[in-house]
């Protein structure tokens, strides 16, 4: 359903029942099929199902493609780059109370209160446009009496051993915004030897944002000035920053887009040292990658066909499967869309008509358009035997392929 992109439960219940759907989905299960579970029964088993699941296969998923060596050219300073943050599920409004027990809260200055459901994601992000999940926590209160209600930074700290658990050895930098500069975030990077760029704002730690432009005015010298094809910048540094048993660097990019005039200043702490020769990559190529979870995840989540705002299905377990759902089937899409395994799928005569065609995105050049073709396959013809072949499945080797123009 979801790797159709059908955009809601109804219109999916429509197109399930048409064409050789049943029968293909048979075959991808080497069962025989006759007749498709209807979408309602399908929320019924996701109410009751524990998400652990449905986690445990996206987690599995990134392992495998990390295992393969598959994303090795991704990493910075030798690092993946795990960009963490928060987004919204759904939210409902003019309510007289709760959807659920786990419902947060917000009441507004107008006297109204809205509830929602949100979640904190980890996701591997690459400077190529790859947003992959490696792990998630829910955002929510637990149906029991608080004092103050769950939040990001509460999520984070259940999440942080939950990743090291899962990837216990993998070199990971994380990033993430100013809301995570604080003591407790330097202490959990230390225990698991993990890199960090967070971003830095002069309320988060006061002693220590004055203590790095103190350092920056007594050393004018630690500035680049710069330009690329986009923006002229200027970078400034400050090293060996003390705070509690830690010792950090902080860098600054002060930034102007040549097309609008417009400016943004970027602030980092992290554990990285810079100096003139990689500071501009420092901030580029490191922290301000953090963006590629909202712009490259959340964002192409929610505006196009995932429908991650509009959920399938709100009630017991249902929201989190569902949300899970989406994870896993953005991973295999955005294989489908930057690997070679178009060409590789591909007929003799199809090679021919098409040898440029490599990948998914040069085939079908949107998401949208690949999701709509998944759809159409599965409705109109019949999977080849080839197609469902472990042995052939085996001897395929995905390698990345991205549009660098």
């Amino acid at each position: 359903m979801v790797l159709s992109l059908p955009g809601s439960r109804t219109a999916f219940e429509a197109e399930r029942r048409k064409g050789k759907t049943a029968g293909n989905l048979g075959r991808l299960i080497d069962e025989p099929c006759d007749q498709t579970a209807t979408t309602w029964a399908i929320d019924y088993l996701f109410r009751g199902m524990d998400p652990s699941g449905l986690a445990g296969m996206r987690t599995a998923m990134l392992r495998s493609l990390i295992n393969a060596r598959r994303l090795e050219n991704c990493r910075f300073d030798r690092e993946y780059l795990v960009a963490v943050d928060g987004t919204e599920q759904h939210r409902f409004k003019d309510r007289d109370g709760p959807h659920c027990p786990e419902c947060l809260k917000q009441t507004h200055s107008n006297g109204t209160t809205d509830y929602f459901h949100s979640v904190l994601e980890a996701k591997l992000v690459t400077r190529e446009g790859l947003a992959l999940s490696m792990a998630s926590e829910f955002i929510e209160n637990g149906g029991a009496e608080y004092d103050k209600q769950d939040c990001e930074l509460k999520a984070f700290y259940r999440l942080a051993p939950e990743l090291k658990r899962m990837f216990p050895r993998l070199p990971l930098c994380l990033l993430l915004d100013s809301l995570y500069a604080n003591e407790t975030l330097l202490d959990i990077c230390l225990e698991n030897s993990w890199s960090f760029y967070v971003g830095f704002k002069e309320g988060s730690i006061p002693n220590l944002y004055k203590q790095m432009q103190d350092t920056m005015a007594k050393h004018p010298e630690q500035v680049l000035h710069g330009e690329d094809d986009n923006e002229r910048y200027t970078c400034r540094w400050a090293c060996n920053l003390t705070y509690r048993r830690h010792r950090l660097h902080a860098v600054m990019c002060d930034v102007t887009a040549k097309s609008d005039g417009k400016k943004t200043r970027f602030v980092f702490l992290t554990d990285h040292r810079p100096e003139a020769e990689r500071v501009q990559k420092m901030i580029n190529m490191g922290g301000r990658q953090r963006g590629k979870i909202e712009t490259q995840g959340f964002n192409v989540q929610k505006n196009c066909g995932y429908e991650l705002e509009k959920a399938y299905g709100f009630r017991d377990h249902a929201l989190k499967n569902y949300y899970l759902l989406v994870q896993i089937a953005h991973c295999l899409h955005q294989l489908m869309m930057h690997t070679d395994v178009n060409a590789k799928l591909m007929q003799e005569e199809d090679r021919r008509r098409f040898p440029e065609a490599k990948t998914g995105l040069q085939a079908f050049k949107s998401l949208k358009s690949l999701a709509k073709a998944i759809g159409e396959y599965l409705r109109h013809v019949y999977l080849r035997p080839k197609i469902l072949d472990r042995d052939f499945a085996r001897g395929i080797q995905l390698r990345f392929v991205f549009d660098t123009s």
